[in-house]
């Protein structure tokens, strides 16, 4: 049985991925942000993902220092959404070894959203990706980040249930 928090965090997931599913087959992963004892993020957990329409959602995924994270040291390095519509683009500036982790995993776009409560630090990451180049029309990105929001609100609540700390700002 789903705790109330894991149902919650699915409805908002699914909004969330509602617009990039519609660009075309793709993944969504959720990771939640651990934190040090100095309030810094320091580890990412998978917690959810979906892909195409399958959506898992638990204690399902791996965990990942963010220094040593190809997703945690883009979005750790500047704490903004990291929009890559094709990282064959010298313009991406990936280093050599990001841009084989991606290609291994097959990764050609991606997509990669901090998540934040007006309250906490970074609660959680999430990222879309595609095997092919994606762009956004600027509607679609803006939908699509209009649920950023309400799933920062939600990670948190997550991570309560769990009885993770989160730092306050």
């Amino acid at each position: 049985m789903k705790s109330g928090a894991s149902s919650i965090l699915e409805k908002a997931l699914r909004e969330f991925a509602s617009v990039a599913l519609m660009t075309g087959p793709c993944t969504l992963d959720l990771f939640v942000v651990e934190h040090d004892q100095f309030g810094q993020p320091e580890v990412a957990k998978l917690v959810a993902a979906i892909q195409s329409s399958s959506i898992h959602v638990g204690r399902i995924g791996s965990r990942h220092r963010l220094a040593d994270f190809v997703v945690g040291r883009l979005i750790t390095t500047t704490g903004h959404i990291q929009i890559l519509p094709d990282i064959e683009r010298p313009d991406q500036n990936l280093d050599s070894q990001a841009l084989q982790i991606l290609r291994q995993a097959g990764i050609r776009s991606i997509l990669i959203v901090p998540l934040d409560d007006p309250i906490t630090f970074m609660v959680g990451i999430a990222t879309i990706s595609w095997p092919r180049p994606t762009r956004f029309a600027v509607g679609e990105l803006e939908n699509l980040l209009a649920g950023r929001k309400r799933l920062s609100k939600v990670v948190a609540l997550y991570l309560q249930e769990y009885g993770v700390q989160i730092p306050e700002k």
